[in-house]
């Protein structure tokens, strides 16, 4: 029998604990994801994140974006996260206001926030992911 959750890179038998993180920020600046919508998301105590899949948007070719996680949240913030890491950066937009989908690996560490950065303009970004042990 075939796996039934496929996310970009992940694959798993079943839904549980799939985690859809979204987050929208303004150029040269600092957001934490949110999930619920409302509520920034922080990493379950004990689990880890594992994202397979991200859609970007943003309003300004050649727009770049970073991602990663800190201690705290934030939002809109010229400021990092205390403890920043980068995960990720150079998601390349080459087209304005269009939604692009890239397959990717990224690991956030449990209790931490998972956090975008967009270079030079605003932007939108979701992650598809699942939090286990």
């Amino acid at each position: 029998m075939g796996r039934i959750a496929d996310i970009g890179s992940l694959s798993r038998d079943s839904w549980d604990g799939l985690v859809m993180l979204n987050s929208s920020g303004s150029a040269d600046q600092y957001t934490s994801f949110q999930y619920p919508v409302g509520t920034y998301h922080q990493v379950e105590s004990g689990k880890v994140l594992r994202c397979g899949l991200i859609i970007y948007s943003v309003g300004k070719i050649s727009t770049s974006i970073a991602v990663g996680y800190g201690d705290d949240s934030v939002l809109n913030s010229a400021v990092a996260p205390t403890n920043y890491v980068e995960l990720m950066n150079g998601l390349l937009c080459e087209v304005v206001n269009r939604c692009s989908c890239e397959p990717v690996y990224l690991e956030i560490p449990s209790g931490k926030y998972p956090v975008a950065f967009f270079f030079d303009n605003s932007g939108r970004i979701r992650l598809y992911g699942f939090e286990e042990v």
